[in-house]
């Protein structure tokens, strides 16, 4: 026991920031011009959260579902897993999550104008944009929402604010990969690894509000 406790989380990773920022780079090099599909679906995402209807929730429930899928299969399934054996675990759960999506889509909750959620979804895009170049990585490696799974993350809790806790359910993946994919962030040094763990936690607030 003494020995499992003299380890950090910096001793499970197999790979370093440049390996696995890399790997962004190859991604959007392969599914290049949907990046800016992307872009412009997030806006529209942040849009609908200010201005709510019936095809909206539907609308986004389609986006979520084709977001958390392309994130499973194209970056963790054809990416990720060559660097962590991991990679296809976390395929798995985030095509489950797009599965929980399509579930939506054929029963849509009602969604309420929230500000909270709109401002998340913005921020998971600005960040996911912006920080790759602050860093002084080149733009090719940016973390775009719907394609890349922190800022996936980060716009689906903006989105669950809208809907309230009665879609709890949608809820638990988003989390945990919250605490996993925060964890792995700090060990690899970046400055935003606290912004999912925060943005599921600003979630629960407004749930809680409600």
């Amino acid at each position: 026991m003494g020995d499992w406790l003299s380890y950090s989380i910096q001793d499970f990773l197999m790979y370093g920031p440049d390996t696995y920022y890399r790997l962004y780079g190859l991604y959007a090099a392969e599914i290049f011009p949907f990046g800016i599909a992307a872009i412009l679906a997030t806006l529209g995402v942040v849009y609908l959260l200010f201005r709510p209807t019936s095809w909206g929730t539907r609308a986004i429930a389609v986006l979520m579902a084709a977001g958390w899928g392309t994130t499973g299969i194209g970056f963790f399934h054809r990416h990720y897993a060559t660097i962590n054996w991991a990679g296809d675990w976390f395929a798995a759960a985030f095509v489950g999550q797009a599965a929980l999506f399509l579930w939506m889509v054929m029963r849509p909750p009602v969604m309420e104008r929230s500000r909270a959620g709109a401002l998340t979804v913005l921020i998971a895009l600005v960040v996911g944009i912006y920080l790759p170049m602050a860093m002084g990585r080149p733009l090719d490696q940016s973390e775009v929402p719907l394609l890349a799974p922190d800022p996936t993350v980060l716009m689906t809790f903006g989105i669950l604010m809208a809907y309230g806790r009665r879609v709890w359910p949608l809820a638990i993946i988003p989390l945990l990969w919250a605490t996993v994919g925060g964890a792995f962030l700090w060990a690899l040094g970046s400055p935003v690894w606290w912004l999912m763990p925060a943005g599921g936690l600003a979630m629960l607030a407004v749930w809680w509000r409600r």
